[in-house]
């Protein structure tokens, strides 16, 4: 797993209204991303406090006793502290808000009457954002550093590394140790046709090596990968070494390993496999901003409706718990209701087009919980977030609407049973405060009895049927 996966934030919130602080409080700490909430009322104590921890992210109230958010967020720009904010605006302060994302400010919520339910999200796209931007700078330090380790390692190999340009013959950047073998200094030999160090009596044979590799072009080769000749250094001296030749045509030049070919074999295969995990890490890291990016879109439809009377009856903003193996019952209500001109929506276990066959729906919307990534009806089970928000949307765009969902058994399994009652406790909260229904089916052998109690405190059990 990613360190990326588990990490934890910790938020500072600035409200100095305490009943506001104590409802965002508690908000933020069931964040899953979240490790710990501190408060401050003023924008003296959150900058005394900015001082003396490190924080990750802000959410800053624009109305404080002591300035407001925009001026604070201007000073904190001044003396260069970059801390994240989510700025909290009055409800018609649109244009403050905008003027914080112009001062750097991530995100911002209007504080309306259903702000509490918008901030987990907002909250956890900025963390996500900061999360991303932490990553990208890693890999950028990492990247410059490699490229400097390369650039360092190329001046200071145990080989003679140097370039020609193949219109002119001459040398081109030449390495220390290229020097060093051949005596002469790197503005002499950028002046030199590369023949010009080569022995009488091989430059033939150098020659026509060169020219073979050249025309090759990176293809079979039919010459030998390496050769061996006698150069004239500076002082006079001759050099037997041994040189190996890499043709770049695109930029017209060719690349010359002097002297020690093993060493550069094992430095370029250490800086070949550094150079690829970081590309590795790119792509995880464009994964994971494609997946944030890919939200399963719900759309709420109804299905044709059914000539028959209605068989059950439901009140509405309530959840109701069916306890049966196998979900028959749950069903045989949820299709009473969206074949008389009520919204559906599926969230199950099951795979979607056996539910559709199963129960003949051919419009409702199914969410399947599922660990796949390549289904787009698929979300994550461990994605609690984005599940409850996709839930929130659908909701909100249906007059009147009704929920099965078969695969809590599911979701507590993975999740745990605490972060999925807490889960189970904000979707029950959707449900009371809209014109919907929630039908959940439970298995009660797959749970223990103090688990079923828990679920049955907050739930309905009776279902009537209409006579």
């Amino acid at each position: 797993m990613n360190t990326e996966d588990t990490e934890k934030y910790s938020i500072l919130l600035v409200e100095d209204n305490p009943d506001h602080q104590s409802f965002e409080k508690r908000t933020i700490e069931r964040i899953s991303m979240v490790k710990e909430v501190i408060t401050a009322k003023t924008a003296a104590e959150a900058r005394e406090t900015l001082q003396n921890q490190s924080l990750d992210l802000m959410v800053l109230d624009y109305d404080l006793p002591d300035t407001d958010g925009l001026l604070f967020l201007e000073s904190l720009t001044r003396i260069n502290n970059d801390i994240p904010v989510v700025m909290v605006t009055g409800l018609g302060n649109e244009k403050i808000a905008v003027r914080a994302m112009k001062l750097g400010a991530y995100d911002y919520v209007v504080k309306d009457k259903d702000y509490l339910t918008s901030l987990p999200d907002v909250i956890t796209r900025s963390l996500d954002k900061l999360r991303l931007s932490r990553t990208l700078k890693r890999m950028e330090k990492q990247l410059k550093e490699s490229e400097e380790k390369y650039q360092n390692l190329y001046e200071n190999a145990n080989a003679g590394f140097v370039t020609i340009n193949i219109e002119t013959k001459r040398f081109l950047k030449p390495n220390k140790q290229m020097v060093s073998i051949t005596g002469y200094s790197p503005q002499n030999l950028e002046n030199m046709c590369y023949l010009d160090i080569v022995a009488q009596e091989d430059r033939d044979r150098v020659r026509a090596y060169h020219q073979a590799k050249i025309e090759e072009n990176g293809e079979e080769d039919a010459s030998p990968s390496e050769l061996a000749f006698w150069i004239t250094t500076a002082d006079g001296k001759r050099k037997y070494i041994n040189a190996t030749l890499a043709v770049f045509p695109q930029i017209g030049e060719v690349f010359l390993t002097w002297n020690d070919i093993t060493d550069r074999k094992i430095l370029e295969e250490k800086l070949r496999k550094a150079h690829e995990k970081l590309k590795e890490h790119a792509r995880q890291l464009e994964d994971e901003v494609d997946i944030l990016k890919k939200r399963l879109v719900i759309e709420p439809q109804l299905e044709e409706s059914s000539d028959t009377e209605q068989k059950f009856n439901l009140d509405t903003g309530c959840t109701y718990l069916i306890k049966e193996k196998h979900p028959v019952k749950s069903y045989e209500i949820f299709k009473d209701f969206v074949s008389h001109g009520v919204f559906g929506l599926c969230i199950s276990r099951t795979y979607p087009k056996r539910i559709q066959k199963l129960y003949n729906l051919e419009k409702t919307p199914i969410i399947w919980l599922s660990k796949s990534e390549t289904e787009e009806t698929a979300v994550s089970v461990t994605d609690l977030g984005g599940l409850l928000d996709l839930i929130n949307k659908f909701v909100s765009e249906s007059q009147k609407s009704i929920i099965i969902f078969d695969g809590l058994e599911y979701l507590i399994t993975v999740n745990g049973f605490s972060r999925a009652i807490m889960y189970f406790n904000d979707l029950i909260e959707t449900v009371m405060t809209n014109e919907t229904m929630l039908v959940v089916p439970v298995n009660p052998d797959a749970l223990e009895n103090k688990e079923l109690a828990i679920l049955e405190r907050f739930t309905e059990e009776f279902v009537p049927e209409l006579e």
